[in-house]
C-alpha cells in the first residue's frame, strides 16, 4: 500500500476524530483505533499493538466513569477513579506510540522515506496527532521527493566541480568551499 493509500485508508478529518471523541467521551478512540488495528496488523505481517491493550483501556476508562458516578451519589473516596484514568491514558499513549512506531518503519522499509514523528506529540495528542500524520502523508512524500532531487541535482553539480578542477578551471579551495555549501 503506498503512501497515498494510506492516507485514504486511514486518514479521516482530524476535525471530526477530536469531535467525536468529546461527544463519545472518548469511546471514539476505541472506534477509530480498532477499525483501523486489522489493516494495520495486515500491512505490518504481525500485530502492531496488543488488542488486549485495547481492552484494557476500555475497561479503565469505563471503571473511571462508573467509579466517579458512584462518587457522586455517596461520599466515597474518588482515588480509584483517578488511578484508572491515569491508566487509562498510559495505555491509550502505549498503543498510540506503538502505531506511530510501526508508520515510521514502514515508510522506512517499503518506500525508503526517513520520518519522524515527534513522539512528544504522540504522547500529547496519540491519535489525533496520528491521523493528523496520516491526513498529510501526501505532503510528506512530495517533500521527501523534493530532497533527493535536491540531493541527486547537488551530487551531479559536485561532479562538474570535481571535473573543472580537474581540469585546473578552480583551485582545490574553491571546489572544497563549494563542495561543502552544496552538500549544506
Amino acid at each position: 500500500m503506498n503512501p497515498m493509500e494510506l492516507k485514504k485508508e486511514f486518514g479521516e478529518s482530524t476535525l471530526k476524530v477530536v469531535i467525536l471523541a468529546i461527544i463519545s467521551y472518548g469511546i471514539y478512540y476505541f472506534i477509530w483505533i480498532a477499525d483501523r488495528r486489522k489493516k494495520l496488523n495486515e500491512l505490518a505481517g504481525k500485530e502492531v499493538f496488543n488488542f488486549n491493550l485495547l481492552i484494557a483501556a476500555a475497561v479503565c476508562l469505563g471503571l473511571s466513569f462508573f467509579i466517579a458516578i458512584i462518587r457522586l451519589y455517596s461520599a466515597g473516596d474518588t482515588g480509584y477513579s483517578i488511578i484508572f484514568s491515569i491508566a487509562y491514558g498510559i495505555l491509550i499513549i502505549i498503543i498510540a506510540w506503538n502505531i506511530a512506531s510501526f508508520l515510521e518503519l514502514y515508510l522506512s522499509q517499503n518506500y525508503k522515506i526517513d520520518v519522524k514523528l515527534n513522539k512528544v506529540l504522540v504522547v500529547i495528542f496519540n491519535i489525533f496527532y496520528i491521523n493528523y500524520y496520516f491526513n498529510n502523508l501526501d505532503k510528506i512524500v512530495s517533500e521527501h521527493s523534493k530532497n533527493l532531487e535536491n540531493k541527486d541535482d547537488n551530487l551531479s553539480k559536485i561532479e562538474k566541480l570535481a571535473e573543472m578542477k580537474e581540469k585546473g578551471i578552480i583551485t582545490e579551495e574553491e571546489f572544497t568551499k563549494k563542495k561543502q555549501e552544496l552538500l549544506g
